[in-house]
């Protein structure tokens, strides 16, 4: 039987523009990156040694965008797949981080490009479906309420 694993983190970071309108951080991997390359993303990775979900989430976002949460969601949302090299099922806690509106990206190596984009245009662009599905959940019952 397959071991249910947690290693991975996904985090999702918006900013809310002075209109109301939140807008969301997508990158783009780098094209020479071995897995998935020049594809449209959130921030994802992996959980170090004995750090939580949430330490590896903050940590992850620091290293791939430079920018610091003015506040942190868990959405209620735990992404899965099935790995078959490891024969396990990965479950992935997924976060919120919301950005000052001038906060300044800066990219590590991983990815090439960035864009901040409002809702319909991010779901348009990702391709992995739990990615499309956390941000659904962020826009349409989290941050509606705003």
């Amino acid at each position: 039987m397959p071991d249910l694993i947690s290693r991975l983190v996904q985090v999702h970071v918006f900013r809310k523009k002075t209109s109301g309108i939140h807008e969301y951080l997508l990158l783009l991997r780098s094209r020479s990156d071995p897995q998935y390359p020049g594809m449209w993303q959130v921030v994802t990775g992996t959980i170090d040694g004995k750090e939580s979900a949430l330490e590896a989430a903050k940590r992850e976002v620091q290293e791939e965008t430079g920018l610091a949460p003015l506040r942190i969601e868990i959405i209620p949302y735990v992404a899965s797949f099935y790995n078959p090299a490891a024969d396990s099922i990965e479950l992935v806690p997924v976060f919120a981080f919301e950005a000052h509106p001038s906060s300044v990206v800066r990219l590590s190596e991983e990815h090439e490009k960035y864009q901040w984009l409002s809702y319909e245009s991010a779901i348009s662009r990702l391709k992995i479906q739990a990615h499309k599905t956390a941000l659904e959940i962020l826009e349409k019952t989290m941050l509606k309420k705003e």
